[in-house]
């Protein structure tokens, strides 16, 4: 944090959007662009972080998704265990990063669709049930990480004015059908997009906004020909009345802008 921030009391927060972690089966992560990642994480080392919130789907879980039912070969090889080792040592990176100037700085992990296929796994395999769940695999509660299970409970981050969700939508106009739906200013990762919308009310100084905060992976197989995928992350900043600043931050060539300051990788 700069001294500006400080004297001012004002908190600054990083969000990590989508990173969809899985190894492939030799143990290989895939999902993730680690490129991107490593630019953002040489980033991260370099200030002082209040807090973080991991936008949801930050693992995959390619090999229990029932998009691959019934086609064995496109996962072989593949597990939850060769999942949850990869996933756990880029959680540990990013933690690295996050809290080597503040060792206190809160992590908030949103629970995005794709942890969510893990409790549907557990639905179809009780006897999983205690064994395979992502808040026990990745030692949330030993990493002090607050888990928000967006999908199974409904439940939602809120900071301030500001409501952090994983995303429901998929349409063309998901900003603004997430601003619509909550009735609140909202981020959200989940459409891999940088998308803003802003819903404007008379008389008031706090206009709403919904802004789709990017990702960072890579495109599957099922994402054929052009796509609207933008690599990126962003920071918050929070004043203690509970008014906000959104950066959305794009990675373009695998390098960013921040705070006058190039990072690449």
């Amino acid at each position: 944090m700069s001294n500006f921030l400080k004297e001012k009391n004002i908190e600054q927060w990083a969000t990590i959007p989508d990173t969809q972690i899985f190894s492939n089966n030799r143990g290989e992560p895939r999902g993730i662009d680690i490129r991107a990642f490593k630019a953002v994480e040489n980033c991260l080392k370099e200030y002082w972080w209040d807090g973080c919130v991991i936008l949801g789907d930050f693992m995959d879980f390619n090999c229990i998704s029932h998009f691959n039912k019934g086609s064995p070969g496109l996962v072989e090889g593949q597990t939850l265990a060769k999942d949850y080792k990869i996933a756990n040592e880029i959680l540990d990176r990013l933690l690295r990063a996050i809290r080597k100037k503040n060792p206190k700085a809160k992590i908030i992990y949103l629970e995005g669709n794709h942890e969510y296929r893990v409790i549907k796994y557990i639905n179809e395999n009780p006897e999983r049930k205690g064994h395979d769940e992502v808040p026990i695999n990745l030692r949330l509660k030993e990493r002090d990480i607050r888990w928000v299970p967006c999908y199974d409970k409904n439940r939602y981050f809120i900071k301030g004015k500001l409501t952090f969700i994983h995303g429901i939508f998929v349409t063309d106009l998901h900003a603004k059908a997430h601003v619509m739906k909550y009735g609140t200013s909202i981020i959200t990762g989940h459409d891999h997009d940088l998308q803003i919308y802003s819903y404007h009310r008379a008389g008031k100084n706090d206009n709403i906004v919904g802004v789709s905060m990017m990702c960072l992976c890579t495109p599957q197989r099922w994402e054929k020909g052009p796509n609207r995928w933008q690599l990126g992350w962003g920071v918050v900043s929070f004043w203690k009345n509970g008014y906000f600043q959104i950066h959305p931050i794009p990675i373009n060539g695998y390098r960013f802008v921040f705070n006058n300051k190039e990072y690449k990788a």
